[in-house]
C-alpha cells in the first residue's frame, strides 16, 4: 500500500509565499498526501486560499494564538498525528512554505527512506538567489560549540526546512520544547535529539528544494539601540543568550556544558552586541 506523506507546514501572513508551496504541491506526482497548516493567527488571505486550493479532505488547519513560534506550531501537529489513527508505513515531511520543488519531490523522499528505519532525509536546501547550495546540513562539535557546514563527520543537526522520516520514528523522537526553544535553535535541538536516539540523518542529490533567502532569517539591527537589544531577546534572534542556554543545556553533553555556556554568554552574546553598535554607527 502506498504511504500517505504527513505534510507539516507552519504559516503566517505570507499568502503569496505559501500560495508558490501550494502550486509545487498540487504538481507533484505523487499525490496521497495530507497537509497540516498550522496557521499562527494569520490576519491576510493564506488559509481562504489554502482552503480554495486543497480539498478538504486533502488538508487539516491547526489555529495558533500568533505566539505559537516554529517549536509551538510544530507541537501542535505532533500532538495531532499523536492522537489520530494512522497507518505505520506513513511518511511525515517537515518543512517551511518558503520553498520550491519540482514534481517529483514526495515521490524521490518516499522512495530514499522504503525500507529504511531510524533514518531522516534531509532535503538539499539551495538557494533562490543564488542558485547555490545553502550548506544547512552540519555536524556539532561541542567541545568548540561550532558547527561545521561541510562536515567530515556524520551529519547530526539539520535545519528544519525539508525532513522526511517514517512516522514511527517521528513519533519516537517525540515533541518540541515551545517554551524553553520556542524558535531559533528549535530545529537543531530537535535533530541533535534524533541522533542521540541512534538515527542517522542522510542527504541525497536527488533529494533538494530552492529555499527563498529573503523570508530566511532575522535581522535585529535598529537605529534606536533600545530596539535592537528588544530584538535581539526575540525568539528568532541567532545571538539570544537565553535560547542558546535553554538549548545548551538540552541538547549538549554533560562534559561540556559549563565550557558551552561560557562561549554563550562571554563570546556569542559580545558578537550579537557588536552586531548592534555596528549597525548603529
Amino acid at each position: 500500500m502506498n504511504p500517505k506523506v504527513h505534510i507539516i507546514v507552519p504559516v503566517r501572513n505570507r499568502c503569496e509565499i505559501t500560495r508558490t508551496f501550494i502550486t509545487c504541491l498540487k504538481k507533484q506526482t505523487y499525490q496521497n498526501y495530507h497537509l497540516i497548516i498550522i496557521d499562527d493567527a494569520s490576519t491576510d488571505n493564506t488559509i481562504k486560499m489554502v482552503m480554495k486550493e486543497i480539498p478538504m479532505d486533502n488538508r487539516t488547519i491547526i489555529h495558533g494564538n500568533g505566539k505559537l513560534w516554529w517549536a509551538g506550531a510544530l507541537q501542535k501537529a505532533y500532538d495531532l498525528i499523536n492522537h489520530n489513527d494512522v497507518s505505520h508505513n506513513d511518511i511525515v515531511l517537515i518543512t517551511n512554505d518558503d520553498i520550491w520543488f519540482d514534481p517529483s519531490f514526495l515521490e524521490t523522499g518516499i522512495s530514499l527512506l522504503k525500507d529504511k528505519i531510524k533514518t531522516i532525509y534531509f532535503a538539499k536546501n539551495y538557494s533562490m538567489q543564488t542558485g547555490k547550495p545553502m550548506d544547512l546540513e552540519v555536524h556539532v562539535d561541542w567541545m568548540k560549540l561550532s558547527f561545521d557546514p561541510m562536515p567530515s563527520e556524520p551529519i547530526n543537526c539539520v535545519c528544519g526546512t525539508g525532513l522526511f522520516l517514517n512516522i514511527c520514528d517521528y513519533l519516537g523522537i517525540g515533541g518540541m520544547h515551545p517554551i524553553l526553544i520556542p524558535h531559533y535553535l528549535s530545529d537543531y535541538e530537535y535533530s541533535i535529539r534524533a541522533c542521540n536516539m541512534g538515527m542517522r540523518i542522510l542527504t541525497h542529490p536527488s533529494l533538494k528544494l530552492m529555499r527563498n533567502e529573503e523570508t530566511t532569517g532575522y535581522d535585529y539591527k535598529s537605529t534606536y539601540p533600545i530596539t535592537s537589544l528588544k530584538r535581539m531577546l526575540s525568539p528568532k534572534a541567532p545571538y539570544n543568550p537565553i535560547y542558546w542556554t535553554t538549548f545548551i543545556l538540552i541538547a549538549c553533553p554533560y562534559k561540556y556544558k559549563l565550557s558551552s555556556l561560557y562561549k554563550v554568554w562571554v563570546v556569542r552574546t559580545f558578537k550579537g552586541i557588536k552586531y548592534i553598535l555596528r549597525g548603529l554607527k
